[in-house]
């Protein structure tokens, strides 16, 4: 059995990097936007996991419910530099169906001056590639 895990959050999250990063590649200092749809699979622990982002541009927000559609959880993504990133994962998950098991997830835990976080969730930084399989492995545990 495959799992779908969608992975959403605002424009600068660093969801395209964190997606790339699980898929092997080096961290890329040029943002790039996400294509309104990308995602990779891969087995961890026995477990094989597709992991979808899902853009967080504007112009995509109004399909965010039907791209979750299937999806067994969610990973929230938002910078926590940005109390706007941290306020726009707050709507996310308002927006997604109660039962779904949600993973929130502060990247750039390595900059120097964090802003206050009222959300529980897990610190990476996908820059230095720190505790990136963190938020995976405790999706999975939510949904086997």
């Amino acid at each position: 059995m495959t799992h779908r895990i969608v992975v959403l959050g605002s424009v600068g999250s660093g969801k395209s990097s964190y997606i790339d990063s699980l898929d092997g590649r080096a961290f890329d200092k040029l943002y790039d936007y996400a294509s309104p749809h990308r995602d990779i699979t891969f087995t961890i622990g026995g477990t094989t996991v597709n992991l979808i982002e899902v853009s967080g541009q504007e112009k995509y927000d109004s399909k965010i419910e039907s791209m979750c559609d299937g999806a067994n959880a969610a990973i929230i993504m938002f910078d926590i530099g940005s109390k706007l990133s941290m306020n726009k994962a707050k709507t996310l998950a308002k927006r997604l169906d109660p039962n779904l098991p949600i993973e929130f997830v502060g990247n750039k835990m390595d900059i120097k001056e964090p802003k206050r976080c009222d959300i529980p969730h897990t610190p990476v930084s996908v820059r230095q590639g720190l505790n990136l399989m963190t938020p995976v492995e405790r999706v999975i545990s939510l949904i086997t």
